[in-house]
């Protein structure tokens, strides 16, 4: 079996820490701590090492977590607990958040952990930086919620030109709207990050103007958190999942 001659291993835990575990217990680990995941995705547990390849091979399924790869930086230490998209504001992301515990989806963006079975798209996601794909395992005891698109939901909020498309998701946008026009020229919004601008409007107005449809949120973006595999094994496409609390991460290969 080929595996990788200095593999690392270690827990992510809900606040970013890494707890390392040794090259030799890695699939001890695994075997002991995610037969949750094994019995979800492939419907029964997973006994010893060479169960666990063939699976994985066979099944043609992984989870993948992106990590910089940067020698100056220990396992061991604290890794950045970057808790949000990069330029979504606070108070959007905490509407949608807000959004999401209506719909009775406790684990989102400001609580999880987030993986892709997209292991390609994963050394794109710093352009200047290194980014090593591990490999996932969440650990027993796991929660998730997963949506189609749901990313693109992020990415589109960070500028005025995209955010208008998501009339339906905020209702109220055209009071943004409004204070836009009184505070800006039209040339001042093009491209401009809506984290920059967001100061026009009154602290007070925040919660009113950013108010989640959350009918529109559930039907745009199919936000689930049950029946995964049958997402998964069904067609196959990249995706996203946010997992709450631990996730076990290794450059172990069992190809």
């Amino acid at each position: 079996m080929k595996t990788f001659k200095d593999f690392k291993s270690f827990i992510l835990n809900e606040d970013y820490s890494r707890t390392t575990i040794s090259k030799t217990d890695t699939v001890e680990f695994i075997l002991q701590n995610c037969q949750q995941w094994f019995k979800e995705i492939y419907g029964k547990e997973i006994k010893n090492e060479k169960e666990l390849s063939t699976i994985i091979i066979q099944k043609r399924f992984s989870l993948y977590r992106g990590i910089e790869n940067d020698t100056k930086y220990s396992l061991v230490e604290t890794a950045i607990n970057k808790k949000l998209p990069e330029d979504v504001p606070l108070p959007i992301h905490n509407a949608i958040v807000k959004a999401m515990k209506e719909l009775g989806i406790e684990t989102h963006f400001s609580n999880s952990l987030i993986c892709s079975n997209d292991r390609m798209s994963l050394r794109q996601y710093l352009e200047t930086k290194v980014i090593e794909p591990y490999l996932v395992f969440p650990i027993d005891g796991y929660e998730y919620v997963y949506a189609e698109k749901f990313s693109k939901l992020y990415k589109m909020i960070r500028s005025t030109d995209d955010i208008f498309t998501l009339k339906d998701i905020f209702p109220n946008l055209v009071l943004f709207q409004k204070y836009l026009e009184l505070n800006f020229k039209e040339e001042e919004l093009e491209d401009r990050p809506i984290v920059e601008i967001l100061h026009v409007i009154p602290n007070s107005q925040l919660e009113t103007v950013f108010k989640v449809d959350e009918y529109n949120l559930q039907k745009k973006y199919k936000i689930k958190n049950t029946g995964i595999k049958n997402y998964i094994f069904g067609f196959k496409p990249p995706i996203e999942i946010m997992f709450r609390q631990k996730l076990f991460l290794t450059d172990w290969r069992p190809y």
